[in-house]
């Protein structure tokens, strides 16, 4: 009687363990859905805040707040994205829970990128539209105790319009005077690339994280032998592939972002700058009292010094790379447009 007791026991056991194991999958699957819920509210909370900051970025706002200018939605994200991961991948000894709640929030990442990168889309078109204009109807008054990028709006004003040079510039001095009326468009072009460069890296640590978990598994079921462990590996490893691909349009998301806004950036400054390097190839520029060469300098110093203050130092480091070579660019094509136009000069002048 005992033996036969036994065997039923060994058979209801069998059974219930297959009948748990055949189920696991939905478990996996209701447990990650659970999470992911809540997870997607609190991102997209964090989301609407995030544009509202960036939207809302004045420069009182820059020249009262921490430098360089950041806002809390990153951190803010990826500390519930690692806390959450944390549970899946270190308190939980399932390799295919784990790749199945790495994928979903790389889904909730993915979702979140794609409307932080719509924001960053608005205010980098906003920053190309309001470059090089007048802004004195946009009522916001610059009250920052360093130089900035509207003194020299102000300043050579007179020189674009053709009424003449300012005296500032004539005696070599330059004195960017009173703070002067402009947009935000420069704090909200930096505040948003900062962000994105941000999100950039926290993404690329998730991934590292998670890959790392993963070849540690695969370590330790060699070791151990663990048919379990072996099987959910093989699911998880499945789905890695998953995660990653989606990982990467979300890295790839955040960096467009950050480029757009380094982009936008530069386009501002080549566009107050345009006029002026424009009389290095006529004549005016030998006329005397002429600053047109230390003017442009002037300029783009004034704009360094407020984006050195306003960016993190790797994305200074792209700006300041790719405003040089769109200088340059700028000088040479000018410079090789006037060859042309008095290479065309000689010879009508020869016939």
């Amino acid at each position: 009687g005992t033996s036969s007791t036994g065997g039923d026991a060994q058979r209801v056991g069998e059974t219930l363990n297959g009948e748990l194991l055949s189920q696991l999958g939905s478990f996996r699957e209701i447990y990650v859905a659970r999470s992911a819920a809540k997870l997607r509210e609190w991102m997209r909370g964090i989301l609407a805040k995030d544009t509202e900051a960036l939207r809302s970025m004045t420069p009182e706002r820059a020249e009262s707040g921490p430098l360089p200018l950041l806002s809390a939605g990153p951190i803010d994200v990826f500390s519930a994205i690692q806390s959450e991961l944390h549970t899946t991948l270190e308190e939980v000894s399932d390799p295919a829970l784990a790749a199945l709640s790495a994928c979903s929030m790389a889904d909730l990442i993915l979702e979140h990128a794609e409307g932080y990168e719509a924001a960053v889309e608005a205010t980098a078109e906003a920053g190309e539209a309001s470059g090089g204009a007048s802004n004195e109807a946009k009522g916001l008054i610059l009250t920052r105790s360093s130089s900035s990028p509207a003194a020299f709006a102000k300043a050579v004003r007179p020189i674009l319009s053709g009424t003449g040079v300012p005296e500032s510039i004539k005696s070599g001095r330059w004195d960017p005077g009173p703070r002067p009326v402009t947009s935000a468009s420069v704090e909200q072009l930096c505040l948003a690339a900062n962000s994105c460069s941000v999100y950039h890296s926290e993404a690329s640590e998730v991934v590292r994280l998670v890959e790392d978990k993963i070849g540690f598994w695969d370590l330790a079921a060699s070791a151990s032998g663990s048919l379990l462990i072996s099987a959910s590996l093989g699911e998880a490893r499945a789905g890695l592939g998953r995660f990653e691909k989606l990982m990467r349009s979300s890295i790839l998301r955040f960096q467009r972002g950050s480029t757009l806004c380094v982009s936008a950036l530069v386009g501002l400054i080549l566009r107050d700058v345009g006029e002026v390097l424009g009389v290095l190839f006529g004549e005016d520029w030998l006329l005397e009292g002429n600053r047109c060469v230390e003017t442009v300098c002037a300029t783009i110093h004034d704009y360094c010094v407020d984006t050195a203050e306003y960016l993190r130092w790797e994305i200074y480091s792209r700006f300041l790379a790719s405003l040089f070579d769109e200088i340059l660019h700028a000088y040479l094509t000018g410079e090789s447009g006037e060859r042309k136009i008095e290479h065309e000069i000689q010879i009508a002048g020869s016939r």
